[in-house]
């Protein structure tokens, strides 16, 4: 049975592909800032932060469910997809919306995206919080005060949970994953290379090819020696085909592990060397990070967007509860 407080930001199907007969794959770290040590691992054991995706101060029920179990649909769906992509057969439309969807996920689901929306979760909290309270004082004769903060922390929950939802469904950013599945794709098969492939907590790799009009490619190893790419045009792809596998590689490992944030994985503990000269030497922003910048947003500029969009509703919802309750106190008499 899985723990609920093992929040998983790498799922286990993913990194099963690079587990030895002995059901345990390499995990690669710098525990307490040392120098970069392996650790033989169960995919279950690694990947994971106790009580990522909850809250603190936010009830259990909306920090859970809003950022742990909407993602367990997508990967159920995204294992039988990788089922399916590892195959090499076609993949069928619902097998690409899947794996899109999932794509995204990886680029939203690590601990440095979940701060940053923890962030923006709490500070819609808080103003939310400082508008209705406010807003009870101003509106209400001080002997109902009590019944208003009643009625406040019926409504809070109900608040943050719809705006949470909100920011999620942004997040999710359904064009990207729309434009992800209608890409060009293809499972590269390189196992003429010496090298292994190696995977990590940032494993989504994005190249834009400015030599042709800005096209895009999509790279992610989903085993020692299989690689999906998916390319806005057809001749990236052919290109990848016709690239040296040890070239490949290599320069999707160096991207890997310089990217990383925590974790690198491999099958063996042969590329520690590698490992060590590149570990987290290249932190480029994550993807809300980056996304933030292109914006000028900050976690405190999103918050208050989402709480004066609620402003009014909030209000509204705050006068109806208070007149209900009201009633129920009258015809209680």
């Amino acid at each position: 049975m899985n723990d609920p407080k093992k929040h998983h930001f790498l799922p286990v199907f993913y990194l099963m592909s690079w587990t030895s007969a002995n059901g345990k794959l390499v995990e690669f770290s710098t525990p307490f800032d040392e120098e970069v040590k392996p650790r033989r691992t169960h995919p279950s054991g690694t990947g994971y932060i106790d009580k990522l995706y909850a809250i603190e101060g936010l009830p259990g029920e909306i920090s859970y469910a809003v950022f742990c179990l909407k993602k367990s649909p997508v990967d159920s769906k995204a294992a039988t997809a990788l089922k399916e992509l590892m195959s090499g057969r076609v993949a069928s439309s619902q097998v690409r919306a899947a794996w899109s969807h999932f794509i995204m996920t990886l680029l939203m689901r690590m601990p440095v995206e979940i701060q940053i929306i923890k962030e923006i979760v709490k500070k819609i909290e808080t103003t939310a919080s400082d508008s209705l309270l406010n807003f009870v004082i101003r509106h209400s004769p001080s002997e109902f005060h009590a019944e208003a903060k009643k009625a406040f922390d019926e409504i809070k929950s109900s608040i943050i949970s719809r705006s949470i939802d909100h920011i999620t469904k942004i997040m999710s950013a359904k064009d990207i994953v729309d434009r992800i599945s209608n890409m060009e794709w293809d499972v590269i098969d390189l196992s003429a290379s010496p090298h292994e492939l190696l995977t990590s907590d940032r494993p989504i790799l994005v190249e834009k090819n400015d030599k042709m009009s800005g096209h895009t490619v999509i790279a992610l190893p989903i085993a020692p020696s299989k690689i999906f790419v998916a390319a806005t045009n057809h001749s990236l792809v052919n290109e990848l085909r016709n690239t040296n596998p040890k070239k490949i590689v290599h320069a999707a490992n160096k991207d890997i592990v310089s990217r990383a944030n925590r974790l690198v994985y491999g099958k063996t503990d042969s590329q520690l060397p590698f490992i060590r000269k590149h570990f987290g030497r290249d932190r480029s922003p994550s993807f809300i990070e980056d996304n933030a910048l292109k914006t000028s947003q900050s976690a405190d500029d999103i918050a208050l967007h989402f709480s004066s969009i609620y402003d009014s509703e909030m209000k509204k919802t705050f006068e109806d509860a208070l007149k209900i309750r009201r009633m129920q106190n009258v015809t209680s008499l």
